[in-house]
């Protein structure tokens, strides 16, 4: 059986590194690191070993992602290629480039990407625990585990002599947050539940006269006394600028209007009289207009 040639990995490393052209170096070797690693000037790294303990036939290529396990998306999966290292160092930087940096590449921008969205997320969520803090200055935070994937900030409060307490977990964004209260004075829950009131409903509300008209009506669904009253008139029709003839109400009992002089006189009387001297097919100054604006 002929031995097989004996391969220094780091002499190897540095003429792939050269092989693989401008901007790739290998780093002094790391008691460490377990194997050879190579950069490139942009942060893309490699890492070389064998791929058999004491075998020094087949090389591993593997590519490296920044930070812990954790800090890169739960489905991103490892990116590496085996290669002969007989063939030689171009023969193995031929291989890095074809098989390993198309898939490699891509996969370091996702995950820096999916690094910085998790920086400023956790940005958001010590912004949000900084203002519970400063109404709550005895309260404490908790971040997830360093090595959990998950992404949350607890913000704890307790007054023990009024059996209060207060926990707040903020997750990803912090556009939400998980609240439970314990002990809270019975005045302070009804105010509490008066925040988390349903929002403003709208009611619609359509006329079956002739010109076309529709009323939309906000309100409270505890409260019947509408907050906006707004009527439309003229069906389709809109001014020259594209604006519909509207009517807003607002509670305070102030009326804003936006309609066209026509569209007013149709409003108040649909129906005018042509008047005597009107013959059956003369059309009336109001019917004039009207055909003007559609």
């Amino acid at each position: 059986m002929t031995d097989l040639p004996t391969i220094d990995l780091t002499q190897l490393a540095r003429g792939i590194a050269e092989h693989l052209g401008e901007g790739w170096v290998m780093l002094t070797p790391s008691p460490n690191t377990n194997g050879r690693e190579l950069l490139r000037d942009d942060g893309a790294l490699l890492r070389l070993r064998f791929a058999i303990p004491y075998s020094q036939g087949t090389v591993t290529v593997l590519g490296i992602f920044p930070g812990a396990f954790h800090d890169r998306p739960l489905d991103q999966p490892t990116v590496r290629i085996r290669a002969a290292a007989a063939r030689g160092p171009r023969a193995v930087a031929g291989d890095i480039t074809r098989r390993l940096l198309p898939a490699y590449l891509p996969a370091l921008e996702r995950v820096r990407r999916f690094q910085r969205e998790q920086a400023a997320a956790s940005a958001a969520r010590g912004r949000v625990a900084d203002q519970i803090r400063r109404l709550l200055p005895q309260a404490s935070c908790t971040p997830a585990p360093p090595d959990s994937h998950e992404h949350t900030l607890s913000v704890e409060w307790r007054r023990p002599s009024a059996r209060l307490e207060a926990a707040v977990e903020l997750r990803d964004t912090a556009e939400t947050a998980d609240l439970r209260l314990v002990g809270v004075p019975a005045d302070i829950a009804v105010q509490i539940c008066q925040l988390l009131s349903p929002i403003p409903r709208a009611r619609v509300q359509v006329d079956g006269d002739f010109p076309p008209s529709w009323s939309v009506i906000l309100t409270r669904s505890q409260d019947s006394t509408p907050l906006v009253d707004m009527e439309t008139y003229g069906g389709a029709d809109h001014d020259e600028n594209g604006v519909p003839y509207a009517r807003f109400l607002l509670n305070d009992g102030e009326i804003h209007e936006h309609m066209s002089p026509a569209a007013r006189r149709w409003r108040d009387d649909p129906d005018p009289d042509p008047g005597p001297d009107a013959g059956p097919d003369a059309a009336s100054e109001l019917d004039q207009e009207e055909e003007v604006v559609r």
